[in-house]
């Protein structure tokens, strides 16, 4: 028994950072894998409830600045194309942080 103590208390600081190295690179993968599945859920989701809606409202200082569809609002240029853009091309390129 205390050969095992002995054996524990001298392999435990060299085993650590062993398992814990080993362990990263599969969490990194992890979370690429559940930024992509988010990012394609959020492309084939998003169109759809596009489609569903009637009526867009922008609202800015709480009054109503524009309204209209989704197609009427990306042809107008204006708050509610340049915020839906701006999210466009987070997801297109999500790795610029931007």
């Amino acid at each position: 028994m205390a050969a095992a103590v002995v054996t524990a208390a001298v392999l435990q600081p060299l085993l650590a950072p062993v398992v814990l190295f080993s362990a990263i690179p599969q969490g990194w993968a992890t979370i690429r894998s559940a930024k992509i599945q988010y990012a394609s859920f959020f492309k084939t989701s998003s169109r759809v409830r596009r489609l569903g809606v009637t009526a867009n409202l922008v609202l800015h200082d709480g009054r109503v600045t524009e309204r209209g569809t989704h197609d009427e609002r990306m042809a107008d240029p204006g708050n509610c194309a340049e915020l839906f853009d701006l999210q466009a091309r987070a997801y297109t390129n999500p790795e610029s942080g931007t």
